[in-house]
């Protein structure tokens, strides 16, 4: 849910022949050049905050977050920048609430309706040129991390006409449960932006302490 600068956009040509394979390859060969996300936009962690407030489970996941970062949590204001390190505090609290996969993805998709409406104004003038695809969004997806992250970097495969693998590369929040269902949720609402039938699936063995790669699809 980094949600400009350079776009990475790798496709293939119809006939779609085999590439998730061969962006395998091609993503294994250029992690090690990626470096870790180092800090994340306050608007994120506020509207995480939010979610949880609004679900009656804040008191719960305070008595999990360590107390060193109660005051910059209780604090947030959105606009500005916090390092890495309170952000993996943040999940690592989440992850001890132990929620199931469903209420982590009802509590993400809160926060992608918080600041999908961000996303959306900055992509909705290229939208009304371009017409609304999925692929608009996804062609800015690195551009858009930008814009909420500090480090790390999103490559996309064009694995199919309506079909993308996303994955993003040097982010340590990829080690947390919680992060992960969240992200799907957040990736899957960004798509609904442009079309109802989005789907997003986590590619587990693709994956890693510090990527997580999605397979994205719509009819």
């Amino acid at each position: 849910m980094p949600f400009f600068a350079n776009v990475k956009m790798h496709s293939t040509q119809p006939p779609v022949v085999d590439s998730v394979a061969s962006g395998a390859v091609a993503l294994g060969a250029s992690h090690s050049a990626v470096p870790l996300a180092t800090s994340i936009r306050t608007t994120l962690l506020a509207a995480s905050t939010r979610s949880l407030k609004q679900a009656g489970l804040y008191d719960k996941y305070l008595q999990h977050l360590p107390v060193e970062h109660h005051e910059r949590i209780e604090a947030i204001m959105p606009g500005g920048w916090l390092p890495i390190g309170v952000a993996s505090a943040h999940y690592a609290a989440c992850d001890r609430l132990a929620l199931p996969p469903a209420v982590i993805a009802q509590l993400a998709g809160d926060c992608s309706r918080f600041f999908s409406t961000v996303i959306y104004t900055v992509l909705s003038r290229l939208a009304r040129a371009a017409g609304a695809s999925p692929w608009l969004a996804l062609d800015q997806a690195e551009r858009l991390r930008t814009l909420t992250w500090k480090g790390s970097e999103i490559v996309v495969t064009r694995t199919g006409p309506n079909e993308a693998h996303y994955a993003w590369l040097g982010q340590p929040l990829a080690a947390s449960p919680y992060f992960r269902v969240a992200s799907t949720a957040w990736m899957r609402g960004v798509l609904t932006l442009f079309t109802p039938t989005a789907r997003v699936r986590l590619l587990e063995r693709e994956s890693s302490p510090t990527t997580l790669v999605h397979r994205c699809s719509w009819l």
